[in-house]
């Protein structure tokens, strides 16, 4: 599979960045080997690196990882990750190719141990607030018109394009709901201490309470997920003051506190963290 990619792309020797569970995919910059010289993101998975994957579970994961690029191929909106070239596949690694990127989420808040050092620019308190409301209409349009619950907003799962904007991918975990009722899951979580992946499922600290207690999960289980990774990012921002990171969340909080009835209006609420813009 190494040679078909090389085939048609110039791809950089070092990852530039990881995403998915555990940092699983391993992201290379690359140029297409023609006159465009189009520049790509390809997105690799190295089998050999799950090693730690009981046999009797290793076909399920995988089957789980596949899902990333084959439910995101289907998928066309400007706030989620555009896949140029779909899945391949050999007996020891995946790959598949996207839109140009700089970086990921995961990588920008620093989980990648295994990924070069490199410059890494934190994004500004308006940059962060302009790509949350992005976000957020990419997960309206996957509840509205796609009838999707993510399931896996967390930063593994967000990319940064080289223009800067937030991209969703991940959809190793979605689930349909076309009846707008709540929808049965049925993970196996992992402990957030294990640093390699042991099975797919979503991260716990991202994970809204109903799909561990009720193995349950509605619209709103995404929005609990939307305000984790909004603490998150802003906690991570060194250009938050204390108190202005307090009021951020505060105005999280009320807003997923009441998440089922506020899904629609989730934009203008979130506009609310920044009354200039």
């Amino acid at each position: 599979m190494g040679s078909q990619i090389t085939k048609n792309y110039d791809m950089s020797k070092e990852p530039i960045c990881s995403g998915g569970p555990r940092g699983v995919w391993k992201i290379h910059k690359a140029v297409k080997k023609d006159r465009t010289r189009q520049e790509v993101a390809i997105f690799i998975l190295n089998k050999k690196g799950l090693d730690k994957i009981p046999k009797s579970k290793k076909e399920e994961v995988f089957t789980q990882l596949r899902r990333e690029a084959q439910e995101l191929t289907k998928l066309r909106h400007p706030r989620l990750l555009n896949v140029i070239e779909p899945l391949i596949e050999d007996k020891n690694m995946m790959a598949f190719v996207t839109e140009p990127l700089d970086n990921s989420l995961y990588s920008l808040l620093g989980n990648d141990e295994d990924v070069t050092a490199r410059s890494k620019v934190k994004p500004s308190e308006l940059e962060m607030k302009l790509n949350i409301l992005d976000v957020v209409e990419g997960i309206t349009f996957l509840h509205n018109d796609a009838k999707i619950i993510h399931l896996g907003i967390s930063p593994e799962n967000i990319y940064v394009t080289q223009s800067g904007k937030w991209k969703i991918s991940g959809f190793s975990m979605a689930v349909t709901n076309s009846y707008e009722s709540e929808v049965e899951v049925n993970f196996e979580y992992y402990s957030n201490k294990e640093s390699y992946l042991t099975s797919v499922s979503p991260n716990l600290v991202y994970t809204a309470p109903e799909l561990t207690t009720k193995r349950q999960c509605s619209k709103s289980s995404d929005l609990f997920s939307l305000g984790s990774l909004l603490f998150t990012l802003f906690k991570f921002s060194e250009n938050y003051s204390k108190e202005g990171m307090n009021g951020e969340y505060n105005c999280v909080f009320n807003l997923y506190e009441h998440s089922s009835e506020c899904h629609v209006n989730s934009c203008r609420e979130l506009q609310r963290i920044n009354p200039r813009t």
